[in-house]
């Protein structure tokens, strides 16, 4: 019976190592394939569609996929807690957001689906058709004003929050050394 639960072990440990492995040459591939049709003009149709999507994220997110890509593939673990990413995420997505509604302006005389295509024919934008439609849409709903205040109360308190996790993950490393005891010392103190 202890033979069978070590190669069951084993085989699942096998499996899902091949699984980061074919996630790892997919994403690699993905990333590679992404980063050079948006800087190159090979083929002007991707270039134009992958900065209308994604806009100038499309840079930094290719080279991210690239080393979470060769992490992968280097059977490197994660170690971070989530509160740490999320917070971090929702601060990147917040601050493009704003950077995204000073490029493509106030939507005067605009329809709202004339200013949502905005974020696509700019090409030269924070984020594209993928960062921009939440804060366009808030921006021709509620005004430029109402949505500036909104976007940056809540990059503030994200931003606090990451502070927060950042701070709690080095006390917490600070508090988990490990206890060098030597043995000279336990020898003096069984004497004792």
């Amino acid at each position: 019976m202890t033979t069978f639960q070590l190669s069951n072990k084993n085989k699942k440990e096998k499996q899902n190592k091949n699984v980061k492995m074919v996630i790892g040459w997919t994403l690699l591939g993905i990333s590679t394939f992404v980063f050079l049709f948006s800087i190159t003009t090979l083929i002007p149709f991707l270039n134009s569609f992958l900065l209308g999507i994604f806009g100038l994220f499309v840079y930094p997110a290719s080279v991210v996929g690239l080393l979470v890509s060769l992490a992968l593939l280097n059977n490197k673990k994660y170690v971070m807690p989530k509160k740490y990413v999320v917070f971090l995420g929702l601060s990147l997505f917040l601050l493009l957001s704003i950077i995204q509604l000073i490029i493509i302006g106030n939507p005067t005389g605009k329809t709202y689906f004339e200013y949502i295509g905005l974020n696509y024919t700019n090409k030269l934008t924070a984020g594209g058709m993928f960062i921009g439609i939440i804060p366009s849409s808030l921006n021709y709903l509620m005004g430029p004003v109402a949505t500036y205040i909104m976007l940056s109360v809540s990059l503030a308190v994200c931003v606090a929050f990451f502070v927060e996790a950042v701070l709690s993950l080095r006390k917490t490393v600070k508090y988990q050394e490990p206890i060098k005891i030597h043995l000279r010392e336990l020898l003096n103190q069984q004497r004792k």
